[in-house]
């Protein structure tokens, strides 16, 4: 597809690197296999794709359009995650049906999740009230997780400390709640372990999300917590990506029951999609499930155990069914 042509202030023609946001529809690579996003951050998708990359986009103005307009009808379901402070209530419309069912032009008939929480760069803005409008918003059936919540030492937003105790408070409103955990952990192995095991009941459903941590750590929580899985995201096309490749390769097909598979949208497209020449994709979103699936299905078949994409999508949809009880 051609580059989008656009003019600067002096009225010169300059192209842009990224595709529209319209062109970055792209049919399923593995038609009529419905699949789940498990974590995507759908209103950072339709933000970040318009002010960075598609400034003169007129088409797409709200979540439902852009879903509508850019995900395939092989997306069974998206769980968008909310986890900045202060809390955004656009839940509250996007958890009414007749938002989407609103729109004529929506072509995608799948269901509409979401998650509520506090991030750890946002730790050191939790307090009571906004424990008290995270609780309001888990009332709701759409509702359907805690998180994502956890610990993150490598950008240290947060004072560790806080992190730490903001952390175990939404454990244990994740278990008051009965919820599902959406855990976010990275460079902080041993803190976020000893947090899980004394706040966390062993058999509670928990969601460790953009897994890019160490494959011992991967093991450790597998085998800790019965109801643990792991998410995938597009990072695993990465060359640079070696724990979590190393855990598939070595994990084989027996590792797949307790995967499932994310965008973490806008982030991290997978490389395998991306065109080899310009303009690029500028950001993901949950119709590029597939390409992740296919790596998966390409690490996971490392041990000669041969495992399908189409068996990817098919395990990992249940997976996620059962975790968060869709």
């Amino acid at each position: 597809m051609p580059a989008t042509t656009h003019h600067d202030d002096s009225g010169r023609r300059r192209t842009a690197r990224h595709l529209s946001m319209t062109e970055h529809y792209i049919p399923s690579l593995i038609p009529n296999i419905p699949f789940i996003d498990t974590h995507c951050h759908l209103r950072t998708t339709l933000d970040m794709a318009i002010s960075k990359h598609c400034p003169n986009e007129t088409k797409i103005s709200s979540v439902p359009s852009m879903a509508s307009t850019l995900f395939p009808p092989e997306v069974e379901a998206v769980v968008d995650v909310y986890c900045d402070i202060p809390i955004n209530n656009e839940w509250e419309i996007l958890a009414d049906k007749e938002t989407w069912t609103a729109i004529p032009s929506n072509n995608w008939a799948g269901q509409y999740y979401f998650t509520m929480g506090c991030h750890p760069h946002c730790a050191k803005l939790y307090n009571d009230d906004v424990e008290a409008e995270m609780v309001r918003a888990l009332s709701h059936p759409r509702c359907v997780a805690v998180g994502e919540c956890g610990l993150d030492y490598k950008k240290s937003q947060s004072p560790h400390e806080v992190q730490r105790k903001v952390f175990a408070r939404q454990i244990e409103l994740a278990v008051s709640l009965n919820k599902p955990l959406v855990v976010h952990t990275r460079e902080a192995e041993a803190d976020t372990l000893d947090i899980l095991r004394s706040h966390l009941p062993r058999n509670h459903p928990m969601h460790v999300h953009c897994f890019t941590d160490s494959a011992a750590m991967a093991r450790t929580l597998l085998s800790e917590f019965p109801n643990c899985v792991i998410g995938i995201t597009g990072v695993i096309t990465f060359q640079t990506l070696k724990t979590t490749t190393e855990l598939l390769k070595t994990g084989g097909r027996e590792l797949l029951p307790r995967l499932v598979l994310e965008t973490d949208s806008p982030f991290m497209v997978p490389s395998n999609c991306q065109r080899k020449k310009k303009p690029v994709f500028a950001v993901s979103h949950p119709g590029m499930i597939p390409y992740t699936a296919i790596r998966v299905a390409e690490l996971l078949s490392a041990m000669g155990q041969g495992v399908t994409a189409e068996e990817v999508l098919v395990i990992t949809r249940e997976n996620a069914r059962r975790v968060y009880g869709l």
